[in-house]
């Protein structure tokens, strides 16, 4: 629609023109950076040919709109998702796009995620404005108006267009990233980010090039990666396609002028200025757009925006002068230039304007020749089946069907559709998997549907109850967008793992299957989300891990989901009004679910193993030992569990815990009347997560009941019957150190806060210890023995040490070989391939917590 606009518009100049005193034969389209791709399009467009008679594209970068069709799609549902469009045709979208808010729609379109280039939406071949796809126009000269064109591009294009996209990675100022450069790392993830996800056949072994060229292997400095990746992604974006469109049209006969911009402004760059960046790394010359302050500015007038310098205000009358006689005469030469300048041709070495503090015809430089030729020749080998800048398409490649009409048929075939008994009808989306590793045989295509409801929403009466089988729904169940994470404070951290919104209705899961037609039933993961703040049980979503590489790798279906955290999923009254345990019976729910849903999905229900990190492993060690939980499962992974230093938390101690909470929403009376209050609607899950939000004061805990874990932890854990299930289980080298470094940034303790640190371990795993002084002073000395011989506590930093190994002990490794030997039968032999020390205070936290 915008190129139809542009074309109303270049007709209505072509009509009307004359009657403003111009000339309707002599006729010039000019553009800068979109705009400049608009430009191509029309060079190409049979309904723009007899509209203009020159062309400029300044900073085009056309070959970045080609927009995959499936991806194309996928954006068209995104936003028709964003927007809550029935999505049931192809014109219940058309309507609800047309019925939309403008300022609505322009927000929902920033929300939808980028597949690849730089663009959601880009032109198509619709038979009318093109008669092809784009990708496949541009690469033959034929395609063109025989017109005079006029290209060019600035010297680092990519300079401050990078750095914006570093600092939205990172989160570093854009200041500091300009000046100070990035690291290694951080160029490598912008390699992989911003350009190698175009090749996505090959796009391992394009960022691995990418790298290798760009990489000042001579002074490999904060800086030079700075520059690297800007010269990596201007030339990605602008100097390839620019170069090589000049040389195919000049070779095709249409008289093609090619200049290089490198002026370095005396006022700083203008994207630059307009972000409040006033300093510049030495090496950034001519960004983005800087080549317009000459063409649109006049120093010598008063209101002009941009303040030149004496030889800036000359050079900006000369370029407007070369400007405009390419508009008069289809060449910029003639009176009052200060440099012929000479078309883009071969037979000339290429000469073209190269625009610094003067004009002067030049060759191309060596080391853009040696960029150039990188990108046609090494990348555009590299990925011949992406969307490569430079990159002859296939001559087999089919033409994409014209039009929208035929949209929404086409869509469905990429939009699985499962019927789910007792349930209804969902439908989700697929993705096209390659590894360049061979690590899957190649390509596969990955099933994935979200937001699928497991049990009812756990609001009104059924807050702070045991989930509830879910309501079936009618229709098809939009499965393309995850729902919200169960409440929970939001933090800036939290973010960087897709936890962006939270809704007490919660309880759904995500199922990413490689299945196939055809296939067998494949094994089924069924994966407990640890916590993101080092807070057990109080954070975390379904998708804070990305899924979809463990799955297609591993030939694996895995499911994740949301369970209730914090006070809404583990506070208790004690008695069966709110027994507590809720998030760990939505864990059980989950994974009935899936076993008696997960056949439709191409999972073998025969086949499941419960896995989880952290707090998600303390729940998969918890469901694993519960009644509830029998026959639903074959095999548990645990990762770094706490469960059995977790498990001490009474139930008289959650339930005071339980009082305070129910305090601070003004809630009081018998436990009756309490429940009836926390449960009206007018108190907010919003106000639960800010009763709860005072840290380790506020843990929560499995407690005993009647139906989840009818006996304490340990004593089932002792005596479990019937079939053992396949167990594995690890942890890393120091599991305490990131979150015992946020107390202590300098890690160092004195002998006081060791001593007050310590008692704190105790009370907090081992109160009736911590509570009996006699009891405690015989502790408190074996600890010492095992971890502070020889009396050491004079040295600060061995202190803070010592209590880390203390903490890692007493918190991971004691129950993680704990619970490896229920399996194993062998309590000596898990010891033994751990440490002595281990080993010691393994027996002894053992016997003090039976």
């Amino acid at each position: 629609m915008g190129l139809l606009d542009q074309q109303m518009a270049m007709r209505w100049v072509k009509n009307n023109i004359a009657s403003f005193g111009g000339d309707s034969n002599r006729i010039t389209i000019a553009g800068e950076s979109a705009g400049a791709g608009s430009v191509v399009v029309h060079m190409m467009s049979p309904l723009s040919k007899d509209l203009f008679n020159n062309a400029i594209a300044q900073s085009q970068h056309f070959h970045q709109w080609g927009v995959s069709e499936p991806n194309m799609k996928k954006h068209v549902l995104d936003l028709a998702q964003q927007l809550n469009c029935s999505t049931s045709t192809t014109e219940h979208i058309v309507k609800c796009f047309q019925s939309a808010n403008p300022e609505t729609l322009v927000v929902a379109e920033t929300k939808i995620k980028l597949e690849e280039g730089l663009v959601r939406f880009s032109p198509i071949g619709d038979g009318v404005v093109l008669a092809k796809a784009p990708n496949l126009m541009i690469s033959k000269a034929s395609n063109f108006h025989k017109k005079p064109f006029l290209i060019g591009i600035n010297k680092n294009e990519g300079a401050f267009l990078s750095a914006m996209a570093m600092s939205l990675i990172t989160g570093k100022n854009l200041s500091a990233l300009l000046l100070n450069g990035i690291s290694k790392q951080e160029f490598e993830t912008g390699v992989y980010g911003l350009i190698a996800k175009a090749f996505p056949a090959n796009k391992v072994a394009v960022a691995n090039a990418i790298i290798n060229q760009y990489t000042d292997w001579q002074n490999t400095t904060s800086i030079s990666y700075s520059k690297g990746l800007s010269d990596a992604y201007g030339d990605f974006v602008f100097m390839a396609s620019s170069s090589k469109l000049a040389g195919m049209l000049s070779q095709a006969q249409i008289p093609t002028y090619f200049y290089h911009y490198t002026h370095r402004l005396s006022f700083g760059s203008i994207l630059a200025n307009r972000r409040g960046v006033k300093q510049l790394p030495d090496w950034y010359q001519a960004g983005h757009a800087d080549n317009m302050a000459f063409l649109m500015g006049d120093g010598s007038l008063s209101q002009s925006p941009f303040k030149f310098n004496d030889n800036e205000k000359l050079m900006s009358m000369q370029m407007q002068q070369y400007w405009g006689n390419f508009a008069r005469f289809g060449q910029p030469n003639g009176f009052g230039i200060p440099t012929v300048w000479p078309e883009f041709k071969e037979d000339n070495n290429w000469l073209h304007m190269e625009i610094g503090n003067s004009f002067k015809a030049v060759q191309p430089m060596p080391d853009m020749v040696e960029r150039y030729q990188f990108w046609t020749n090494v990348i555009s080998q590299i990925g011949a089946t992406s969307a490569a800048p430079c990159s002859k398409p296939s001559s087999t490649s089919p033409s994409p069907k014209s039009g929208f009409r035929s949209l929404w048929q086409r869509l469905q075939k990429i939009r699985p559709i499962v019927d789910i008994d007792n349930n209804g009808v969902v439908q989700g989306i697929s993705v096209e998997v390659n590894d360049s590793q061979k690590l899957i045989g190649g390509t596969n295509i990955l099933k994935m549907y979200f937001g699928i409801p497991y049990a009812k929403p756990p609001v009104g009466t059924l807050r702070f109850m045991p989930p509830k089988e879910p309501d079936s729904w009618s229709g098809i169940r939009d499965a393309a967008v995850p729902m919200p994470a169960c409440p929970q404070k939001i933090t800036s951290m939290m973010k960087l793992f897709n936890l962006t919104s939270t809704s007490e209705d919660c309880l759904y899961l995500n199922i990413y299957s490689p299945h196939k037609t055809g296939d067998a039933p494949k094994a089924v993961m069924v994966y407990f989300h640890g916590n993101l703040d080092g807070i057990p049980l109080k954070s975390g979503t379904a998708l804070q891990f990305d899924a979809i590489p463990i799955s297609v790798i591993g030939d694996i279906v895995v499911v994740t989901f949301n369970y209730r955290l914090g006070a809404l999923g583990f506070v208790s009254s004690g008695t069966d009004d709110a027994p507590g345990n809720y998030g760990f019976m939505d864990m059980i729910q989950a994974v009935k679910w899936v076993k008696n849903n997960i056949l439709h999905f191409g999972g073998d229900p025969n086949k499941i193993t419960i896995a989880g990190h952290g707090a998600g492993a303390y729940g998969v060690g918890l469901v694993s030992v519960s009644p509830m939980a029998a026959g639903l499962y074959q095999r548990v992974i645990s990762m770094s569990p706490s469960y059995v230093s977790m498990a001490q938390a009474t139930k008289d101690n959650l339930v005071k815990r339980s009082q305070v909470i129910a305090n601070k929403l003004n809630c009081t009376g018998t436990i009756p009347e309490i429940m009836d209050c926390v449960r009206k609607p007018t108190i907010t899950a919003e106000q639960f997560v800010a009763a709860d939000e005072d840290s380790w004061q506020m843990q929560y805990y499995a407690v005993t009941d009647k139906t989840f874990l009818p006996d304490d932890f340990l004593a089932r854990l002792a005596n479990m019957s019937g079939p053992v299930p396949d167990y594995m289980t690890g942890a890393a080298a120091d599991e305490v150190g990131f979150n015992l470094k946020l107390s202590f940034p300098f890690g160092k303790m004195n002998q006081s806060t060791l001593m007050s640190w310590v008692h704190g371990t105790t009370q907090h795993t081992l109160p009736d210890i911590a509570n009996n002084p006699y009891m405690y002073s015989l502790f408190a000395n074996t600890l010492k023995n095992e971890y502070y011989p020889f009396g050491m506590f004079s040295n600060s930093s061995v202190n803070y040490q010592r209590y880390k190994r203390l903490l890692n002990d007493a918190f991971v490794y004691t129950p993680l070989a704990h619970r490896a030997a229920t399996h194993a039968g062998d309590l000596c032999v898990i010891l033994e391939t751990i440490s002595l020390s281990l080993c010691t205070v393994f027996l002894l936290f053992c016997r003090l917590q039976r």
